[in-house]
């Protein structure tokens, strides 16, 4: 799993707005916490009810396809939830040698009555069985059992993706089942009622669209995992979006965001919606327009002991991990139960206001915030080695993958040469290099050159390309060799050869950097004798 944790910095100012609305989001959603799990409680009463006869339509509709099977006998609500799925029996198949001697012994006369026919299936058939059926993976001439096993389950997957589809495109088979009309009336009564008690509380749904319903919902939560993930998003994205528009742009941002959202979730769906992931959807949108060209810090996690920060572009990773399952479940027509439209409309808002700002506000490619600009040429006009190192650090602080800013820095210290005595001073300076790096290594391999051979002796360190993979380093040392980057070139083979590496890339390694070296000898200038490496 990804988790988002930022730029790889700290703000640079307190985002006001995002904290404000943390606090009363959390507020009053534990306060507002009893009367919707209240609602949630009716809810379930009356979803029930629409389960009950949906399942009888289903069972009806079972024996239209196929009138001559057993297997529609075992359509009720415990056999349904036990169907097996791909990923169910992934999870078996890790204890298949003791299902397998579990499910091989013959059930004793009296461990089958009571059970129908589906259930009898589901003991009686091995999860080695049941993946290859789900596979498709037999020979339907040969093993007939399975072939049954396969026709009964691909029956009940279709009656289920038929069932869930909307009224009106129910195929015939299920519309002309005796319960169908009364599936209808039920399905219509739930619904309405369950629109009735969310609007009597004053929340959203297609019977009340007014603003105070819409900011109320914006503000409640159906529980606490509900309100963290939220929460939590919308704090890491979020400050660094009122960092770049300011306090009042990002409260109508997520404000506009879920009004719009939860607003266009009330005409695509009946059911009633809670929650700020509207909002928090157009504050990503935001993110992902103004740090489009950004690395985005990730925690890759793999429960449960892996855990690594990595580095990641914001202009694939967020299509890939967020809008992309929301336009599936869009799609679907939100047959997931969650808001998907909401989170569209939401993201839409934000996607289309960060784009005016960005046309009203243009900046370098390299910047991610107004404040650069002045610190950048304040950095061009440094006299000294000292006025360049404090202006880095001021522009790094507000963005360290300024990679015009480290590559300007290390023009600066090469041209007034000067020994960082101050430790604290000089590991600041590295990390922010280090951060650089990452960047250009990354997204502009035709800056790695003149980005490594000009970073000053003292402050070069095999630790600042730590993050780069070998195969990376070896092959762009390779590139700085042909073009006559011998520094360069030296400086990045060092570096591989600094880490565990096969004894035979070592062996190759070695004479290129013997070679390396006595040309940078010999090339070294008469001002500088001693020929930092």
């Amino acid at each position: 799993m990804f988790f988002p944790t930022g730029l790889g910095m700290m703000p640079r100012r307190w985002p006001i707005a995002i904290i404000l609305i943390f606090i009363f989001t959390s507020i009053y959603s534990i306060l507002f916490f009893p009367k919707v799990n209240e609602l949630r409680a009716d809810s379930r009463k009356h979803a029930e009810e629409l389960r009950k006869i949906t399942v009888q339509v289903m069972a009806e509709a079972c024996r239209v396809k196929a009138p001559n099977s057993s297997i529609c006998d075992g359509l009720d609500e415990k056999s349904i939830d036990r169907m097996p799925t791909n990923t169910e029996v992934e999870t078996k198949s890790e204890s298949e040698g003791k299902a397998e001697s579990s499910t091989e012994a013959q059930p004793e006369e009296d461990d089958l009555d009571g059970k129908t026919p589906l259930e009898r299936l589901l003991r009686d058939t091995k999860p080695s069985e049941i993946e290859r059926v789900l596979n498709k993976d037999f020979d339907e001439k040969k093993d007939l059992r399975l072939k049954e096993i396969y026709e009964q389950v691909v029956l009940l997957q279709k009656l289920f993706t038929d069932m869930q589809k909307d009224p009106e495109d129910h195929p015939d088979y299920i519309k002309n089942t005796p319960s169908y009309p009364k599936f209808l009336e039920t399905k219509k009564r739930v619904i309405d009622e369950i629109a009735r008690q969310y609007s009597e509380k004053g929340l959203t749904s297609a019977q009340n669209r007014s603003i105070s319903a819409l900011l109320k919902s914006t503000f409640t939560h159906a529980d606490y995992g509900h309100l963290i993930g939220n929460l939590i998003l919308f704090l890491i994205l979020g400050m660094w979006v009122e960092q770049r528009v300011g306090t009042v742009a990002v409260l109508g941002t997520f404000m506009g965001g879920s009004l719009f959202g939860l607003g266009l979730h009330t005409f695509t769906s009946e059911l009633p919606v809670l929650g700020a992931s509207a909002g928090v959807s157009a504050i990503m949108g935001a993110f992902f327009v103004f740090f489009f060209k950004a690395q985005v810090r990730f925690l890759l996690v793999l429960f449960p002991f892996y855990f690594k920060r990595i580095y990641l572009s914001a202009y694939w990773t967020f299509p890939v991990f967020y809008f992309i399952h929301d336009l599936i479940g869009a799609a679907n027509l939100n047959s997931s139960g969650v808001a998907h439209s909401a989170h569209l409309g939401g993201l839409f808002f934000g996607l289309v206001y960060a784009m005016v700002d960005r046309k009203l506000h243009p900046m370098q490619s390299n910047q991610l915030f107004e404040e650069e600009g002045p610190l950048l040429r304040k950095l061009e006009h440094a006299a000294t080695g000292e006025d360049a190192v404090n202006s880095y650090i001021e522009l790094s602080r507000w963005n360290p993958q300024n990679w015009k800013g480290a590559l300007l820095f290390l023009k600066k210290m090469n041209e007034h040469p000067m020994e960082i005595s101050q430790l604290l001073i000089k590991e600041r300076v590295q990390k922010q290099l280090k951060l650089t790096a990452n960047f250009i290594f990354n997204k502009r391999p035709q800056w790695v050159n003149d980005f490594v051979k000009n970073i000053p002796g003292d402050l070069f360190d095999y630790s600042l390309f730590k993050e780069i993979n070998e195969k990376k380093i070896i092959r762009l040392a390779d590139s700085a060799g042909k073009v006559g980057a011998y520094k360069a070139a030296y400086r990045l083979y060092s570096t591989a050869f600094d880490r565990p590496l096969d004894e035979r890339v070592r062996a190759q390694i070695h004479p290129t950097l013997q070679f390396l070296k006595k040309q940078i000898q010999s090339d070294t200038d008469s001002s500088n004798p001693s020929g930092d490496m």
